[in-house]
């Protein structure tokens, strides 16, 4: 059967402007009866052990699995600084998704910075993923590559297959978004 979740994300604006927190999309999850919640990292007001218990324990009450948490941004992308504060960014939330017992850190590939030739951008995005899945993995968290269009990749089916193929590992997963194939 396949089971659906709420993705928080899609209120960004309404988290931004303080019309809604985390804690009271997940209630929104719960009554309209989804089941599970997806969060970003963006809309945690915290890192700190007692509120993420708290986020973690009122998804439990609600029975309602939090089936990943995403990371805003792909590498490259100014946001974290560069590739290196994106993938120290990465690693601070999967040891968060670790400690909250989430199963999945849901991650973006890259765009070609200006100038990189395609080649060079795949390795690198390739090279980080491939970090990313081996320090997850020793803390039972997978690393859902999803597909994303905006000039990014993987943004097609064959991209998706060559990058879970070159990285092949048993805690690299696929998260499909139907509505970012290019």
């Amino acid at each position: 059967m396949l089971k659906i979740s709420m993705q928080t994300l899609s209120f960004k604006e309404s988290v931004a402007s303080g019309e809604y927190d985390l804690l009271e999309l997940i209630g929104i999850a719960a009554d309209l009866g989804y089941d599970g919640v997806d969060l970003e990292d963006r809309q945690f007001e915290s890192t700190r052990p007692d509120y993420l218990e708290k986020v973690r324990a009122l998804a439990g009450n609600l029975n309602l699995p939090i089936s990943y948490i995403g990371v805003q941004g792909g590498f490259g992308e100014t946001i974290h600084g560069d590739d290196d504060g994106h993938a120290s960014h990465i690693k601070t939330w999967i040891d968060v998704a670790s400690v909250m017992r989430v199963p999945t850190l849901r991650l973006i590939g890259c765009r070609p910075e200006p100038g990189e030739s395609d080649d060079a951008a795949w390795s690198r995005t390739v090279a980080r993923f491939r970090e990313a899945v081996n320090y997850a993995s020793p803390r039972g968290v997978q690393i859902g590559l999803h597909n994303h269009n905006h000039g990014m990749f993987p943004a097609t089916s064959d991209q998706i297959h060559r990058m879970m193929d070159e990285i092949d590992h048993t805690s690299l997963v696929h998260i499909l978004d139907t509505g970012q194939f290019r």
